[in-house]
């Protein structure tokens, strides 16, 4: 490659960074508003690796949760309730999986910005969800159902299925969270497909999954 070609292909580069950053810095998040005594049932586009799919980016082990790929939704809760999420995949090879987190009650994704979060807390990755400005932040790390394979992520060993109040089969994940506080709650949705080091083999697709949350007494 002669100096011209290597002029020409480093603005290329710069131009196709600029434009990747400018796009991954939306972090846009769904409010679902206060949760009733009646099911909320979407259906949500979700990419088969983006809970686990940072595809050899970010920090070793290279396996932390994809900002930008993965669906973020917030909802409310005026008192304390029993909150069950359940992600139902419509089509093949999509194993859903979700992280809950607590916020201080404020919370705007177009203020925090990074490409990749710890799926089990909000320490490592997760630090741009805690530093935000005044009630513009996540406050304590709830719970987490991984519906994929077993691994390790940026923040240490996660489970299949998960900790207590977490059941998953092939294409389905379910999380009860008993007890919670009233407040304001932020979910990070995604596909989970880690098989043999990383998650890039599975796939760019997106696939259909719904979610439907039920709020019942604590």
């Amino acid at each position: 490659m002669n100096r011209l070609q290597k002029a020409i292909a480093t603005v290329l580069a710069g131009s196709v960074l600029a434009g990747f950053t400018q796009q991954a810095a939306a972090m846009p998040v769904t409010d679902l508003g206060t949760l009733a005594n009646a099911d909320i049932t979407s259906t949500l586009s979700l990419a088969k690796y983006s809970w686990d799919g940072t595809a050899g980016l970010g920090a070793p082990p290279h396996n932390e949760g994809w900002t930008h790929t993965s669906n973020w939704v917030m909802f409310r809760l005026e008192q304390r309730s029993r909150v069950t999420i359940k992600l139902r995949a419509k089509g093949p090879d999509l194993n859903p999986a979700a992280t809950v987190w607590k916020t201080k009650g404020e919370f705007d994704g177009n203020n925090h910005q990074s490409h990749v979060f710890n799926q089990i807390g909000n320490s490592g990755a997760s630090e741009f969800l805690v530093n935000g400005i005044g009630n513009d932040k996540v406050r304590s790390f709830v719970g987490y159902v991984n519906s994929g394979n077993a691994f390790t992520g940026g923040g240490g060993e996660i489970e299949k299925g998960g900790p207590h109040g977490a059941h998953v089969r092939k294409g389905f994940a379910k999380l009860v969270l008993f007890n919670l506080r009233p407040g304001q709650y932020l979910m990070a949705i995604g596909g989970s497909c880690f098989t043999d080091g990383t998650a890039r083999v599975c796939g760019e697709g997106r696939v259909d999954a719904s979610l439907t949350i039920t709020r019942t007494a604590p």
